[in-house]
């Protein structure tokens, strides 16, 4: 089974049903109405193999950078 087959098993019904969900689960990310008429994309990452002496600083970094490159790849764009 390939990643989308997975997501579409296992949440096609366990996305939200509500007027503010424009877009559920999907690969990592949603695309929701938030007030004012502005939407708001949130993601997720994953940090793999993070070593003991790793700080936490470091570490945010990572996952930071990783959630911004995804943004990106999926063409979204920063409003400010």
């Amino acid at each position: 089974m390939h990643e989308f087959e997975l997501i579409e098993y296992f949440f096609s019904d366990g996305t939200a049903n509500r007027e503010d969900v424009v877009l559920g689960i999907g690969d990592d990310a949603a695309l929701l109405q938030v007030p004012d008429d502005r939407e708001i994309v949130t993601a997720v990452a994953t940090v793999r193999n993070p070593t003991q002496a790793q700080s936490p600083e470091s570490l945010g970094r990572q996952a930071l950078a990783q959630s911004l490159r995804r943004l990106k790849d999926a063409g979204a764009t920063p409003a400010w």
